[in-house]
């Protein structure tokens, strides 16, 4: 119940403090579960791991390789759907929403209990869970990757969680058919940007630059012709993958909206 009460105390409390969701341990019992809900709580990231029990793999996601956190904008709060809900005794996911300045962010959390067992729960989850009201987003999960471009109200199907386990899914706004993942070596992508700047020439064209919090693999997704991107990357149904190191500069004629 520790990530569920912090939830709703987040709520209360974060309207005139910065609510602090406590230590936890990398290697512990749930450890990745925990690191997903301090990265959603937009509070401050600390572990308290012992010298010889470490899970760096857990520990890259949530800082840089110099250690500073890149966190949510404000502090977090339960969904609509989760606010009134007993995630353990209703056998719900428990989803709890934030953002940063380019992104909504929706944490999932299987909270559920049994003495008989793992539980798995099937998760659904959509832009409009973390307050957004109209536009187009693409959905990023930080354990499955792409989940594809869809409107305010549109779910996407997250998958199935077991018990302990947990996703971020990231909904990037589609403007002038562009949209920012972020830095997807991390939990939140979104979070460990320095700027992002996007202007329209006379000409229609857009020029996207993008100042990473560190180097490393950036994804966008891109609605438009005459591509062109100053670093290595590999294309997909619109969506790129950049080796992206000092500054990522993307620029292109917007096209009409993926079907």
């Amino acid at each position: 119940m520790h990530i569920v009460t912090n939830a709703h105390l987040s709520l209360w409390m974060g309207e005139f403090l910065l609510p602090d969701w406590d230590m936890f341990q990398s290697a512990g019992y749930a450890g990745e579960f925990h690191a997903m809900a301090r990265t959603v709580s937009g509070g401050p990231v600390y572990l308290t791991d012992s010298p010889d029990a470490q899970r760096f793999d857990i520990i890259k996601k949530l800082a840089t390789t110099e250690g500073k956190v890149y966190r949510c904008r404000t502090h977090a709060r339960p969904c609509p759907d989760s606010l009134f809900a007993d995630p353990r005794r209703d056998m719900e996911i428990m989803k709890i929403f934030n953002e940063t300045p380019y992104a909504k962010i929706i944490g999932c959390f299987n909270c559920s209990y049994s003495e008989k067992g793992n539980i798995a729960l099937t998760c659904s989850t959509s832009p409009s869970d973390a307050g957004a009201a109209e536009g187009r987003y693409f959905a990023w999960s930080s354990q499955k990757g792409e989940l594809g471009a869809v409107s305010a109200f549109e779910s996407v199907y997250v998958g199935m969680l077991d018990t302990y386990t947990a996703d971020i899914i990231t909904f990037s706004h589609i403007a002038n058919g562009f949209a920012l993942v972020g830095m997807t070596d991390k939990y939140n992508p979104s979070a460990f940007i320095g700027s992002f700047v996007l202007e329209r020439n006379s000409n229609g064209l857009i020029t996207v630059s993008v100042v990473p919090a560190e180097s490393g693999e950036c994804v966008f997704y891109l609605e438009g012709t005459e591509v062109s991107v100053n670093a290595d990357y590999i294309e997909k149904n619109g969506l790129y993958t950049a080796n992206c190191r000092d500054r990522l500069i993307v620029s292109f004629k917007p096209g009409p909206p993926a079907e």
